[in-house]
């Protein structure tokens, strides 16, 4: 997919997406219709990378408490370990 400042760039755009200037000459470019639709998929593409970041913390606190209950569990086997070591001495 081309970068925005290309599609800007080859629509005759010279601002930056962050300014209402991009915008206004983008509407004027597309049409209403296209301008409408443009936004809608901008708007779908937030929409799915906020739930994506949401998703993704979720996940990461769930790997961390998975990660914690391994590291304890290896802690008990290392002093098990120790313990049956000097029992054997």
């Amino acid at each position: 997919m081309e970068s925005w400042e290309e599609l800007a760039s080859a629509m005759g755009v010279k601002s930056s997406r962050e300014t209402v200037e991009f915008w206004d000459i983008l509407s004027s470019k597309l049409g209403e219709k296209g301008y409408q639709e443009v936004i809608g998929a901008v708007i779908e593409i937030r929409e799915k990378a906020a739930e994506t970041l949401r998703k993704e913390t979720e996940v990461q606190k769930e790997l961390e408490a998975h990660l914690e209950k391994l590291r304890s569990n290896l802690l008990k086997l290392n002093d098990g370990m120790r313990a049956f070591k000097a029992y054997t001495k």
